[in-house]
């Protein structure tokens, strides 16, 4: 069984942007809101389109993306996110290729469907040398 798990330093980074926008959001929202008349506060709606994008990018950068990665001895693999953990046998991977939405992103398509991958795992070119060994038609590509 090997496990790899996201660079510490990337996920405090992470948090920290992340959570830097997120404070200047509500700063801005509430802020500027309090000493201006009706007239020239921003508008709720969109105060709260804001708020969505940042929930957004939340969830697109950090909650959603597998911040461990475990080769398990049965040949499955198990990625483990914040909020969802998904078992995927070696066998049913067919490509790991980069993302088009970003380049620290990686897509690994599986039967199942895609799932959405960060490449600063520590050890990631090992993870999918090892998974190639274990499945040689994974289709590699810019990785």
């Amino acid at each position: 069984m090997k496990t790899y798990k996201l660079s510490r330093t990337y996920v405090i980074f992470q948090i920290l942007s992340l959570g830097f926008f997120t404070l200047m959001a509500f700063f801005l929202l509430f802020w500027f809101n309090i000493d201006q008349p009706p007239s020239q506060r921003i508008p709720t709606l969109g105060g709260v389109g804001l708020l969505a994008v940042l929930g957004c990018l939340w969830y697109a950068f950090f909650l959603r993306v597998p911040h461990q990665l475990t080769i398990r001895d049965d040949k499955t693999v198990e990625f483990r996110g914040f909020l969802k953990r998904n078992v995927v046998m070696v066998n049913e991977i067919r490509s790991i290729e980069y993302s088009g939405l970003s380049t620290g992103m990686v897509d690994l398509k599986y039967e199942g469907g895609t799932i959405h991958l960060d490449n600063h795992v520590d050890g990631f070119y090992d993870f999918v040398g090892t998974l190639k060994s274990l499945n040689p038609q994974i289709v590699v590509k810019g990785c």
